[in-house]
């Protein structure tokens, strides 16, 4: 049995391959309703502490507010995580490693003094910039140069469907576009697959 494992699906293997490690929707989405509220923030920021380095998806330095949108498949959301039946013996442990590895890094920033806020990719993207402005709040950011309530999110404000028409937002535009890609590419290397066989 090697380390890893062989892939059983062209189209699974299509996709896990297209799974980013940043700039996911969900964090492009929650970023830029963060963004046109007035909040300045730096993204996969490096931060070392002494027994690590990690890299949250979104940073308030100033308050020392480290966020992280995990996604549901490799975090074990407790709603949606799911753990594949192929190849069990690798992923099961992969999925947990990661939830321990989150875990561990939850304490190294806390004990470094650093506040810590975790969204679930399903959740919705207004529900996280408004937790995340009350985390700011809770920081001490009220009372700077705007007051949090002029800068807060509106939830419910109206956001588009991720098709690439309609997007203001350039960044989340592109990630729009690269979500289509992605979701043509296993239909495509499938019918390649079907059309060496049948050849």
């Amino acid at each position: 049995m090697s380390s890893y494992p062989e892939p059983t699906n062209v189209a699974a293997t299509s996709v896990m391959r297209g799974n980013r490690k940043r700039d996911t929707r969900p964090e492009v989405r929650v970023r830029s309703l963060l963004h046109k509220a007035g909040y300045r923030f730096r993204k996969n920021l490096l931060i070392a502490m002494g027994e690590g380095r990690v890299r949250p998806d979104i940073v308030f330095t100033r308050y020392r507010l480290a966020v992280f949108i995990d996604g549901c498949f490799w975090h074990r959301c407790p709603d949606h995580g799911t753990s594949p039946r192929s190849n069990s013996w690798y992923w099961g442990p992969k999925l947990d490693r990661n939830v321990e590895r989150d875990r561990m890094v939850d304490g190294l920033l806390h004990d470094s003094g650093w506040m810590i806020l975790r969204a679930w990719e399903h959740e919705p993207p207004e529900l996280a910039a408004t937790r995340i402005v009350r985390a700011l709040s809770s920081c001490g950011l009220a009372g700077r140069k705007q007051s949090v309530s002029e800068r807060q999110p509106v939830p419910g404000a109206s956001r588009s469907s991720g098709r690439s028409g309609g997007v203001e937002d350039p960044e989340e535009q592109e990630v729009a576009q690269r979500d289509q890609a992605r979701q043509r590419e296993p239909e495509v290397k499938a019918e390649e697959a079907e059309g060496g066989e049948g050849g």
